[in-house]
């Protein structure tokens, strides 16, 4: 994957919505950790080893839980 820390980041011919990427990959991540955990917010925290106050911001920023 494009994330494994191998080289440079391809950036697409066009061109890339960096911080909306981030979102769209953010939001990705904390639905996982949220599925993963059974959606158990503490533990989902945990996971993304952010507090369980930042998980709550990008919960409801993204209105995930």
């Amino acid at each position: 994957s494009s994330m494994s820390g191998n080289g440079p980041m391809q950036i697409p011919e066009g061109g890339l919505d960096l911080e909306k990427h981030i979102q769209e990959m953010e939001r990705a991540y904390i639905v996982a950790a949220v599925d993963a955990c059974h959606g158990v917010g503490t533990h989902a925290a945990e996971l993304l080893k952010m507090s369980y106050r930042s998980f709550r911001h990008y919960s409801k920023k993204y209105t995930i839980t």
